[in-house]
């Protein structure tokens, strides 16, 4: 009986999608299913009946390297090959890949583009996190492969995408606390971080090694501050201090406190914030412009670079940076309708600083400019000065030359009413940028 060789390049843990595929052979998963937990990139397009054939019934080759097309094609477009020889096992030695296909739900993502062009047609919400966040998740994982329970602080947006490429990437069974519902019928209703903790009880003590026990809202179950923990915040510090060597994987927002007791649990507290300049792909690093932005959406700015993006996203996370993008074209779009001229990149930026200002209550678009300041000449030849080089270094080939040469701040002091704050507001305008005010007092 001929069964298909497929060859494939994993996207993440080389080791631990072969000891999934092992663990899908058993159990009669298909090629299809598999691929939409475990991504992978194929050597060639693989069509529906290869997809809908059971790991068992097909011979895996590892690929030690993948090289990218300029153009990638999509599962259903071509055959998988066949050898005539049934070796009864899966051959996973390491080979060179010429060509290469996205396999699995995540086909339809970025891409490398070349010479600064945009080369993704689709993105969703999970692959982007993964882009983004695939040094990160790798680390977490890394944690959690040697027993070791880790506490991750982030964005709440980005926790379900998070969780499930972590735990996949392990790979573990994974546990998780349900939304139990209200039973009822009480004098005293349970409220929900109660009936969470019950179940948290339950849980983690049925807990068996090789699964992990995934907490998403470990700083809502934890609220109080340190010196001050309320019951359930203790009951919580009781229920994981009992088992410590259960595998834990915890999620706390930075904005939350979580006490010091709970977090000392966690062998070890990452944080994961914001985007990188750089994404790391299967063929090196990429912009971030060229791997989170898809095609349609930078044909929508004329002048668009993605050398330029990363300074007017920088500390949004991916699925907030794909909010602004999906808001920003629709605005092109709009403006365009209304004077029949195509929108340029300054549009872009703009629209992705009127979204980060009107989502969210800590950024504002300064309009104020050094013309608007009395005085001060000094003060403001060595803002320029340092304004224009800052300016000028997005263009040297070197992050090390660029973190070398650039600015990395302005201290402004003096008495109240001095107008530190006009000049904060007046380097975000030149800049383009958002502002964040932040009160000490």
């Amino acid at each position: 009986m001929l069964r298909p060789t497929i060859q494939l390049y994993p996207l993440g843990d080389a080791q631990s999608f072969q000891d999934q595929w092992s663990v899908g052979e058993a159990s009669e998963t298909t090629l299809g299913e598999f691929l939409r937990d475990h991504p992978a990139v194929s050597r060639e397009a693989l069509d529906g009946a290869v997809l809908a054939t059971p790991l068992a019934r097909i011979r895996l080759k590892l690929l030690a390297q993948v090289h990218w097309p300029e153009q990638l094609g999509r599962p259903g477009t071509g055959t998988a090959d066949t050898d005539a020889e049934d070796t009864g096992t899966a051959d996973r030695g390491q080979d060179d890949a010429a060509s290469a296909v996205p396999a699995g739900r995540n086909a339809g993502g970025p891409r490398p583009g070349r010479n600064d062009q945009v080369q993704s047609t689709t993105m969703d919400d999970e692959t982007a996190v993964r882009l983004a966040y695939s040094h990160q998740i790798d680390k977490v994982a890394s944690y959690l492969r040697a027993g070791l329970s880790a506490l991750v602080y982030c964005d709440k947006l980005v926790v379900c995408q998070l969780a499930e490429r972590i735990v996949c990437a392990v790979p573990l069974e994974r546990v998780d606390l349900d939304v139990p519902a209200d039973p009822g019928g009480g004098l005293m209703p349970q409220s929900f971080r109660q009936r969470q903790l019950e179940q948290l009880r339950e849980r983690i003590k049925l807990l068996k090694h090789g699964q992990v026990l995934v907490l998403p809202y470990l700083d809502l179950l934890a609220g109080g501050g340190e010196r001050n923990l309320g019951g359930e915040a203790r009951e919580l510090t009781e229920l994981l201090y009992e088992s410590p060597d259960r595998l834990l994987l915890g999620f706390a927002d930075r904005s939350l406190a979580v006490p010091d007791v709970v977090a000392d649990r966690f062998a070890t507290r990452l944080e994961i914030s914001g985007v990188p300049r750089m994404v790391v792909m299967p063929d090196g690093e990429r912009l971030l412009g060229e791997v989170l932005v898809t095609e349609a959406e930078a044909s929508a700015f004329d002048g668009y670079n993605p050398r330029e993006l990363y300074k007017n996203v920088a500390g949004l996370n991916p699925l907030r940076l794909r909010n602004a993008i999906a808001y920003a074209v629709q605005y092109a779009n709009d403006r365009g309708r209304s004077r029949e001229a195509p929108a340029s990149v300054d549009d872009l930026y703009q629209a992705i600083r009127e979204f980060k200002a009107e989502t969210s209550a800590q950024f504002e678009v300064p309009h104020t400019t050094m013309e608007h300041i009395g005085g001060y000449d000094e003060v403001k030849a060595i803002l320029r000065r340092a304004l224009d080089l800052m300016a000028g270094a997005w263009d040297l080939p070197r992050d090390d030359l660029r973190s070398e040469l650039i600015p990395r701040g302005f201290l402004l002091y003096g008495p109240p009413g001095t107008g530190k704050t006009l000049f904060a507001k007046a380097v975000a305008n030149q800049l383009n940028a958002t502002i964040r005010i932040v009160s000490g007092p």
